[in-house]
C-alpha cells in the first residue's frame, strides 16, 4: 500500500471513486475505442496513433498476435451522474 494511504481498504475507495468520477465515465469511450474498437486497426488506428508495432509489418494478422477487435464503430460515451435520468423511488407502505 502506498504511504499516502492508511489501508488497503482506503486504497481500494480511493481507485473505485476515481474510476466511477464524471470524468472518467465522460473519457472512458475513447480507451474502448482505442483497446477493442475501430481505432485499434486501419486507418482510424494510424490517425489515432494506435498501430502496434508487432502488427506493423506487412503480412501480420491482428488475430496471430492476441489483439481482438470487439467493436467496429465508435463506442457511446457513457452519461455523467448530471445527465442521467433521475429516478424517484417511493418508500410508500406495501
Amino acid at each position: 500500500v502506498p504511504s499516502w494511504c492508511q489501508s488497503t481498504a482506503e486504497f481500494i475507495e480511493w481507485h473505485r471513486s476515481v474510476l466511477e468520477s464524471d470524468h472518467v465515465s465522460s473519457q472512458l469511450h475513447h480507451w474502448i475505442d482505442l483497446a477493442f474498437g475501430y481505432k485499434l486497426t486501419g486507418e482510424a488506428a494510424v490517425s489515432a496513433k494506435n498501430v502496434h508495432l508487432s502488427l506493423a509489418s506487412k503480412g501480420s494478422s491482428v488475430r496471430r498476435h492476441g489483439v481482438v477487435q470487439l467493436f467496429t464503430k465508435e463506442h457511446p460515451r457513457r452519461r455523467t451522474a448530471d445527465e442521467s435520468p433521475r429516478t424517484n423511488f417511493s418508500m410508500g407502505e406495501a
